[in-house]
């Protein structure tokens, strides 16, 4: 039997910080939606040194923006067949799910295929009030700038706060990482082919889509296709794997998320300084508690329902008005999308690891 690992890391305690001051960011705009889409930017961005962050940080950029420009597009053509909308998401939201993974692909931008995805399916799974183009590109660009926020954010506390020895000894010797040398190292070259794990994902997101058509519950969108498309490895049984970690990542996610938010309705008048602070410290104790136990790949999903659950309280008044609020299908939808991605994976294409051409990684 393996040891539990028990050393709290530098990369828990600055993705923690960096939460921080996202929320901080957050409160001082007034928009508790940014919590979410900074919140979870700075912890897919966060890595063992700020070059490392760098590095990812510009790919989560690009992506983002990828991720941005093709929910505007699905917004646009939802306003257009607003009459039919839930049933033009079913197949616009699904080719531009395999839009983003192939122009990722494409480009080999590999590492911006997550954050696209998210931030896509966020988009558009919420954009139920936007009725014309410039209202979408507002609501677009809203989201977007959050995002940019997180990454960028991740990147200063990562090379600021408790920053490696050996990483500022080997930046007195070479030169300090920045765009045009990220653009000088980008291998110029386009890929045309799109794998196996791709089409099964999007497969994935187009059965969530009928699903959510059925249910009329568009937050079936997001956290069943997420699931799904974090839980899509090369064969099924590594897609069980991770659907298990994803499954416990969700309930974590669940159970901090209630924990939170019950206290600080439950303290009259409860100041902002508490409410952000036990948000940085369920982000803390998720990513910990993912690290001690080995739910590597369910850290980023916990951290998902974490914040979905904290960043839209902002209603609630009293305990007793918690009971519609806590009985919230997300654990339910992810479970979903986790069965989705297996059952794909199982019968569709099966064991065609030679062919996928599309990395999906593990952020943690």
């Amino acid at each position: 039997m393996n040891e539990l690992n028990l050393k709290l890391g530098l990369r828990t305690i600055k993705s923690a910080i960096a939460v921080f001051v996202c929320i901080i960011i957050s409160y001082l705009f007034k928009n508790r939606d940014a919590i979410f889409f900074s919140g979870v930017a700075a912890i897919v961005c966060m890595q063992q040194t700020h070059k490392e962050s760098f590095k990812t940080g510009m790919y989560r950029f690009l992506g983002t923006f990828i991720g941005g420009i093709i929910g505007f597009f699905v917004i646009i053509i939802g306003t257009f067949f607003s009459k039919y909308s839930n049933l033009i998401d079913v197949f616009v939201i699904s080719i531009g799910v395999l839009l983003l993974i192939y122009l990722c692909n494409m480009l080999r931008f590999h590492l911006s295929v997550s954050i696209s995805c998210i931030v896509f399916l966020k988009i558009v799974s919420q954009y139920g009030g936007v009725t014309d183009s410039v209202g979408a590109l507002l609501y677009v660009f809203e989201r977007v700038a959050f995002t940019l926020v997180g990454v960028l954010v991740a990147f200063l506390v990562n090379k600021y706060i408790f920053p490696y020895t050996q990483e500022q000894e080997e930046e007195k010797e070479n030169e300090t990482i920045d765009i045009m040398q990220f653009v000088k190292n980008y291998k110029i070259g386009f890929d045309y082919r799109i794998g196996m794990r791709a089409v099964k994902t999007v497969l994935c997101i187009f059965v969530c889509l009928i699903i959510a058509y059925i249910t009329k519950d568009r937050e079936v969108i997001f956290f069943a296709s997420v699931a799904a498309v974090s839980c899509m490895q090369q064969t099924h049984e590594e897609t069980f794997k991770v659907g298990r970690h994803t499954f416990w990542g969700t309930v974590l996610g669940g159970v901090l998320g209630v924990v939170v938010v019950t206290i600080c309705v439950a303290i009259p008048n409860c100041p902002d300084i508490i409410q952000m602070a036990l948000m940085a410290l369920s982000v803390l104790f998720i990513i910990y508690f993912c690290h001690v136990v080995r739910l590597k790949a369910g850290t980023v999903i916990a951290c998902i329902i974490l914040l979905k659950y904290v960043s839209h309280y902002g209603d609630l008044t009293n305990v007793s008005g918690m009971i519609p609020y806590l009985i919230n299908p997300i654990l339910l939808y992810t479970l979903v999308g986790n069965i989705v991605a297996l059952l794909v994976n199982r019968f569709v294409f099966p064991f065609c690891t030679e062919d996928s051409v599309d990395e999906l990684e593990e952020d943690f």
